[in-house]
């Protein structure tokens, strides 16, 4: 775009009817010159004027991920307000707000001995798994890893959760299994390190998992 030219006063000269007349177009004249003179001209510099830097670099803190039986919730720190990811929506959109919060997952395969159209997982170096059902978002897991007790509840329990914390939460069911002392609490679901009331979570996953037992 060309720069704006700046406007020109259009000034009708006409000839003067008398001598009377004439100084007051004159001094009319004048009068335009100096006031077309101020306005183009830009003030100086205001030495003087302080700036507050502190509320033009607040920002509000990012949304926390948090684990439930229905899917994924993200939630406002400053608020406490949540909104559901639930199972069935669409993986690309879950595993692009995750990795808003969390970064890029480690890993994103096919696991062909897993049913499912394909079965599909995306891992991130806290543990944090996401399932898929081809292109629909069916079950996360958590396992023990670097981070890995960051990836809680809204009532706190995540691995490294002690049996008596789980069952302060939630109501919930302890068994044996092939793959070892098992839990359900709802539509939560995982492992604990032994039967004893002591132990702790090993494993956490709700949705749609590939377990072999």
């Amino acid at each position: 775009l060309d720069a704006p030219t700046s406007a020109q006063p259009n000034v009708l000269l006409e000839p003067p009817m008398s001598s009377a007349i004439f100084p007051l177009c004159s001094a009319l004249m004048v009068g335009l010159v100096l006031s077309v003179s101020t306005a183009c001209t830009a003030p100086s510099p205001n030495t003087d004027i302080e700036t507050d830097t502190d509320t033009a670099t607040d920002a509000s803190a990012p949304a926390e991920l948090a684990l439930t039986g229905e899917g994924l919730f993200l939630v406002e720190p400053d608020s406490g307000s949540t909104t559901l990811l639930p199972f069935g929506t669409d993986m690309a959109t879950v595993q692009a707000t995750v990795s808003d919060l969390l970064g890029e997952p480690e890993t994103v395969s096919a696991n062909e001995e897993c049913p499912g159209d394909p079965f599909i997982s995306a891992v991130w170096t806290d543990g944090l798994a996401l399932n898929a059902d081809d292109t629909t978002f069916v079950g996360w897991s958590v396992r023990p890893d670097s981070g890995s007790e960051t990836l809680t509840t809204l009532a706190g329990i995540g691995v490294g959760s002690s049996r008596e914390s789980l069952e302060s939460a939630y109501a919930v069911t302890v068994f044996e299994s092939t793959i070892g002392t098992e839990f359900a609490a709802g539509q939560l679901a995982g492992l604990l390190s032994d039967p004893s009331p002591t132990a702790e979570i090993t494993n956490l996953w709700a949705g749609t998992v590939c377990i072999f037992r």
